[in-house]
């Protein structure tokens, strides 16, 4: 088989180069496909299908089916892989993403935060074998990510955890000469790229330490577009994933089926100077793998630059320095927040403007209204947190056609004759699932809110239908919550939404029910949150009661302006209304929430 025409000798990340209009050479991107997406090939098919198509190397996962990280002769193996590698000419990166490598129980179990100090060092000791196999293969990186918060342990113990497993590690890289690159991953405990820094200032910022950045994690939740994110990681930047996926939605999808504009990421990553693979990602896709393979590659040269501009030098990391008074923010304050916007986003439908769904929090009118632009009261007057079930039930039947409004009253009877929980579904659990279809989209929250209180629902069953519902339904859950449960049981649905990125679901679980009872640590978390996603702290019902005096919030406040203003990234104009509410003096305090103000709770 012949070599890959697009790579020089093996292992020269940086063969042929291409002039820029000017004559300047910078080294052409390097594109590669993950094995994780070839999980049903043999490892000699997969890299010589990859060679055959025209990739420039591989992200090659170590799991059961590929050069088995914890199968006997792993040194032999290994060097019978790299002299494949070296005989197709393909570069590579050593990934550990594998989903049950370790405990075919657990999917990415046992992690780096794992209570049990015995696990932590299993997953240590595959970090350190995976280092080793790196390097016997010459790969350019050993990518690893931290892993999800553990049930029951507080996150600052989490962050020492996470620092004193990756030392050994980082040791082993040092001696190896191979870069230890963290991805921020959706969910994990490591999610963004402030997280990744988080990281790197509490390890002393060590010279092996480096970043894996996912394209489409960062088109997911990070608060600038993707190739803002590329330029700010740039310094860092030791290996990038890349797919498509959609603004909020944690889905790894095909190039071209999501949302991101591929030519301005490539462009700003080939600026960089960045010499190591561009991965594609798709690991959920193994069972068309090879089409997506084939089909990848030729997406992402047409949409990269025809002629990289040589690259400018690294920015340096920020210096340090004491970070002023919370109330003195750094830089001017923002006029508008479109700045923070990736100019495809405007028409999605996460984003755009859209009718202003009848739900606990909002009235039905029928206009077109952004969220942000909501006030504390809808346009007739009504409170908007919450609205009275039989207020919502006339807000919506004036609202609703001759069909749809029959359809509702005839579920609102079924859930009242029968509620509770008959075999394995309700039939009142099947209207929640009709309700987009039969009320329309607008006025489905508001339905599914009506249905769940006219079945009486009680903690036990709203936690199951939240965790055996869609999205919408998850969010219909977290409406009622204020009508059906009088105390803080439902407080885990909460906390289990405020650990997602559905910037949809994280508004419905910043209502009524989070301001009675999450404790004080957690409900100044959920306010970051909010505006570290984009979703408008109008969300947050009794923002301003709760925020009235808390100067510990005012400090967080500070913090998260200061790390933007050092990045260079706009400080959110929602952060300053926040802040400003907490300059007022504490008001004589209310009903008692849940909890207490300990600063080691537990995180949202």
């Amino acid at each position: 088989m012949s070599r890959n025409p697009n790579q020089g000798p093996a292992g020269d990340a940086t063969a042929g180069p291409r002039p820029d209009p000017d004559g300047v050479l910078a080294p052409p991107l390097r594109f590669g496909y993950g094995t994780n997406g070839l999980a049903d090939l043999r490892l000699d098919d997969a890299l010589g299908l990859l060679a055959d198509l025209g990739y420039d190397g591989v992200g090659l996962t170590l799991d059961h089916m590929h050069l088995d990280p914890l199968a006997p002769d792993l040194a032999a193996r290994t060097r019978r892989v790299a002299h494949r590698l070296d005989a197709l000419g393909l570069g590579v990166t050593v990934e550990t993403g594998a989903r049950y490598v370790l405990d075919p129980r657990r999917k990415h179990g046992p992690s780096l935060l794992d209570p049990d100090p015995d696990d932590r060092a299993r997953r240590v000791d595959l970090l350190v074998r995976a280092v080793r196999v790196a390097a016997d293969l010459g790969a350019h990186a050993v990518h690893c990510f931290s892993g999800v918060l553990p049930a029951g342990t507080d996150e600052d113990t989490a962050w020492k955890r996470l620092a004193e497993t990756l030392t050994p590690v980082l040791e082993a890289a040092a001696g190896a000469g191979v870069p230890l690159a963290v991805e921020p991953e959706p969910g994990h405990l490591l999610a963004t790229l402030a997280d990744f820094h988080r990281l790197r200032r509490a390890l002393g910022d060590p010279e092996p330490l480096g970043l894996t950045l996912d394209i489409g994690h960062c088109q997911c939740l990070e608060p600038l577009p993707p190739a803002d994110c590329v330029r700010d990681a740039a310094p860092w930047l030791r290996h990038v994933q890349i797919e498509d996926m959609r603004r909020g939605v944690h889905e790894h999808l095909p190039l071209g089926d999501g949302e991101i504009d591929f030519p301005p990421v490539l462009a700003a990553l080939a600026a960089t100077g960045y010499r190591g693979l561009t991965v594609v990602e798709l690991p959920r896709h193994s069972h068309a793998g090879p089409h997506f393979a084939a089909r990848s590659l030729p997406f992402l040269r047409r949409a990269a630059p025809a002629a990289a501009p040589a690259p400018p030098p690294p920015r340096p990391p920020p210096r340090p320095r004491s970070r002023p008074p919370a109330r003195h923010l750094p830089g001017p304050r923002p006029t508008a927040r479109r700045s923070l916007r990736h100019p495809r986003r405007e028409q999605h439908p996460m984003t755009r403007p859209r009718v202003t769904p009848a739900t606990p929090e909002a009235d039905t009118t029928g206009d077109q209204a952004s969220p942000r632009t909501r006030g504390d009261r809808a346009a007739d007057g009504t409170a908007p947190a919450p609205t009275p079930p039989t207020e919502l039930h006339r807000h919506l039947a004036e609202r609703l056609e001759g069909a749809a409004r029959a359809w509702l009253d005839r579920a609102l009877e079924e859930a009242a004759a029968h509620p509770g929980t008959h075999g394995p579904i309700s039939v009142w659990e099947l209207r929640l699932a009709e309700a987009g279809r039969r009320c329309g989209l607008a006025h489905a929250d508001a339905a599914r809110v009506l249905i769940l209180h006219a079945a009486r629902a009680d903690a036990d069953t709203l936690a199951r239908v939240y965790h055996q519902g869609t999205a919408d339904e998850r969010r219909a859950v977290l409406h009622a919550l204020p009508h059906l449960v009088p105390g803080p049981d439902a407080l885990p649905l909460v906390e289990d939404a405020l650990r997602t990125n559905d910037t949809r679901l994280l508004a419905a679980a910043v209502g009524p029910y989070s301001a009675r009872h999450l404790d004080a640590h957690a409900w100044r978390h959920a306010v970051l949150k909010c505006l570290f996603t984009g979703v408008a702290v109008d969300h947050v019902a009794d923002l301003a009661r709760r925020a009235r005096g808390d100067g510990e919030l005012a400090r967080m406040l500070g913090d998260y302006a200061e790390e933007r203003t050092a990045a260079g990234r706009t400080v959110p104009e929602d952060l300053h209304r926040v802040l400003a509410l907490t300059e007022s003096a504490p008001s004589a305090p209310a009903t008692p929430t849940h909890g207490t103000d300990h600063p080691h709770g537990k995180e949202s």
